[in-house]
């Protein structure tokens, strides 16, 4: 018989411990908490509660393996970081799609965050992505994948501009470079906004609006439209992710007005650093809690008919809580193999990161989006922050053990 490496055992023995968690979330909690909902009545599909609601840059990943960083040297491009490529780097897709065996996997943030959490609940309760591509060979695929996924799509089609691509490079030690060209993504109006018919009323039955800041920051009049709309309404929380560092940098004083609409607020540890160095709130070598507590001290605008609003210490050894009435900015930063830090304007709690073996790290292309899905499967069924941190590091780990953002078949 065969032995087991220890970090093989080590993968097998948290991916059996995650199926165990998430079996006793299904049997225990039957039904998804929700505020009310505004439906249209039509039929019994439009009462149904919505998971999550998604604005976002939708994306085919080309995702690739490289021995040596010379691909990302020659083109320019970040090691273990994103970014949209430029005139001068178009030749980057080509060049992968004839020199490397290519996987390709449905991409974009807040799609890869919807696809595993879909997979995370059973498809249980349905979640959408509101978004734009083309009706081109490369939308094809995408809309494929995503249906496979069980994720619902509300897709406007561009006729000018190609469905948005991303090109994955994963480098010898598991960590990517991200380069993207989002094509139609980029061009998302009021007037595709006002086409989607039934998109106020997905939002009306959500538990979760996401507001995707790749998305708000080309798009921005229409990321605002939906924060106010879902601000219209209790038993809603909405989110918006930081998304990257340039964001941060180039859209800083833009971001802050979405956070002021925003009860939660995720980002990884650079992109919180960049925003609040760039509104002069900390000095460079602040500690990250102390970061996180600043940006949750921003302005807050509390929804006026919010029922029976609570503060996150409200729920301090609960383990019923509604996460609906939470009513201050929590803000969640993954700090990598150093763990989670989250905050409001007033606390901040930590929490340490049960690290991998570095052999057994294979990707870590969308490490965040992983995370962020595993805490919402928690959050849908109202269990506690630290169940919902936990839960997101060990979808975040299971997830980079394998090529390209994506749970074990």
């Amino acid at each position: 018989m065969e032995y087991l490496r220890f970090g093989e055992i080590l993968i097998l023995y948290c991916l059996n411990r995650f199926m165990v968690a998430m079996a006793v979330v299904s049997e225990d909690l039957k039904e998804m908490p929700s505020g009310p909902i505004i439906g249209n009545g039509h039929d019994a599909e439009s009462s149904r509660p919505v998971a999550v609601v998604a604005f976002c840059n939708a994306l085919l990943d080309m995702s690739i393996s490289v021995a040596d960083d010379s691909l990302i040297k020659k083109y320019g491009l970040p090691c273990d970081a994103q970014i949209e490529i430029t005139s001068e780097q178009q030749s980057l897709f080509s060049e992968v799609l004839h020199n490397y065996p290519v996987e390709y996997v449905a991409g974009g943030s807040a799609q890869n965050t919807l696809r595993i959490l879909c997979r995370l609940v059973n498809n249980k309760w349905p979640s959408y992505v509101v978004a734009k591509i083309a009706n081109d060979p490369v939308g094809i695929i995408l809309q494929k994948l995503l249906a496979q996924d069980g994720v619902q799509t509300r897709y406007v089609f561009d006729e000018n501009l190609p469905t948005g691509c991303c090109v994955a490079i994963v480098r010898p030690d598991g960590t990517r470079c991200l380069a993207a060209n989002i094509g139609a993504a980029r061009e998302f109006s009021m007037e595709n906004l006002e086409s989607i018919n039934d998109v106020t009323d997905l939002i009306d039955r959500a538990r979760v609006l996401y507001i995707e800041g790749f998305f708000a920051s080309h798009s921005p009049d229409v990321a605002m439209a939906a924060l106010i709309r879902g601000h219209s309404r209790c038993g809603l929380v909405r989110l918006f992710s930081l998304s990257a560092q340039y964001i941060c940098l180039q859209s800083h004083s833009l971001l802050r007005r979405f956070l002021s609409y925003s009860n939660l607020v995720v980002g990884n540890e650079d992109e919180f650093r960049a925003l609040a160095q760039c509104a002069g709130l900390v000095n460079h070598n602040e500690p990250i809690a102390s970061v996180a507590r600043k940006i949750a001290d921003l302005e807050y605008i509390s929804p006026v008919n919010q029922v029976q609003s609570c503060l996150l210490t409200d729920f301090q050894g609960s383990a019923d809580w509604d996460w609906s009435k939470l009513n201050e900015r929590l803000v969640v930063v993954t700090c990598g193999a150093s763990g989670v830090v989250c905050a409001t304007s007033s606390d901040s709690w930590e929490f340490a990161a049960v690290k991998l073996q570095p052999e057994e790290i294979k990707d870590t292309t969308g490490a965040g989006d992983a995370f962020l899905a595993g805490f919402l499967s928690q959050l849908l069924v109202s269990r506690p922050l630290d169940v919902c941190v936990a839960t997101g590091q060990q979808t975040a780990r299971i997830v980079i053990t394998q090529v390209g953002c994506q749970l074990p078949l």
